[in-house]
């Protein structure tokens, strides 16, 4: 029906239509949906339904007619989905998806051509998976090739603290964040003192340590150093900090530049991916870094 009180209307379209140069993929649509009723596109494939739909949900922007929305509450799956398993996840769910790494999941033919073999905390859960991990380490140090760590959370270091530890001795670069390490070495409050003679047991390992608005500290050959932050305007979501400066740190590595340039690069990429939502950059995003 067209009459119907405004209030009970979550979205119109007007003689809406959307094409790309010159070709019409819709024209003329016009159609309500309302509160507590299902509307519903029915045609062959290529008939313009799901252009429709988001039409109505305001994912094409440049649109001829109108489309009014009485709401923000609005969700949109789609007919096929790609999951992105980068995506903020809670760690329960996380341990769901990777709980059924096995031995026989780790080819050598991976390790072809791989500089640095990556590893997450997260992972260390379940026997299956860790004898999986082991045996990647294996592999990696059997082909020279070095081997990255993160602590991923607190709550994993607490789990598995005496496996880590053992860890350290297999492993070229350690990433963990304050409260992390702070576990890991058995202390209370973070010096620079106390975190460079707890590593200096661990003569070929490099450190890096994220410490949120303080920047983050890099200890090496016996030597620690400080990195100031990245000045950081608006803070929207510390979701993928850890990430983001694990990854700025592993770039500047694979590029053979110092530690240095390491840690002041994954302190610009934890600065601007908490100026954001999610923990992702979009690729235009990735274009405007100065590599």
């Amino acid at each position: 029906s067209d009459v119907c009180s405004s209030d009970l209307i979550l979205v119109k379209l007007k003689n809406a239509g959307f094409r790309i140069k010159n070709k019409w993929l819709v024209q003329s649509v016009s159609f309500q949906v309302e509160k507590g009723k299902i509307v519903t596109l029915i045609g062959p494939n290529g008939s313009g339904k799901s252009t429709t739909a988001k039409i109505a949900l305001g994912i094409f922007k440049k649109i001829e007619g109108e489309v009014e929305k009485y709401t923000n509450k609005v969700g949109y799956v789609p007919q096929k989905i790609s999951i992105d398993w980068t995506l903020p996840l809670r760690v329960s769910d996380f341990m769901v998806l990777t709980e059924n790494i096995k031995n026989e999941d780790i080819d050598e033919e991976y390790f072809h051509n791989t500089q640095i073999l990556y590893l997450e905390g997260y992972l260390w859960d379940k026997p299956q998976t860790i004898d999986a991990l082991k045996k990647s380490i294996q592999i990696a140090k059997n082909k020279k090739i070095k081997i990255a760590f993160t602590a991923s959370d607190i709550f994993c270091v607490k789990r598995h603290k005496q496996d880590f530890l053992e860890l350290l001795n297999e492993i070229d670069i350690l990433f963990a964040n304050e409260a992390e390490f702070l576990e890991l070495c058995g202390n209370t409050k973070f010096n620079n003192e106390d975190s460079l003679k707890f590593f200096n047991k661990f003569n070929e390992l490099t450190v890096a340590i994220t410490l949120g608005a303080k920047g983050c500290v890099v200890i090496e050959n016996g030597n620690l150093s400080s990195y100031k932050p990245q000045h950081v305007l608006n803070l929207i979501d510390s979701t993928g900090a850890g990430d983001a400066f694990a990854a700025g740190f592993l770039y500047k590595i694979l590029n053979k530049e110092n530690t240095a340039n390491a840690a002041q690069f994954g302190n610009l990429l934890a600065a601007k991916i908490i100026q954001k939502f999610g923990a992702r950059f979009e690729e235009s995003e990735i274009k405007q870094f100065k590599f």
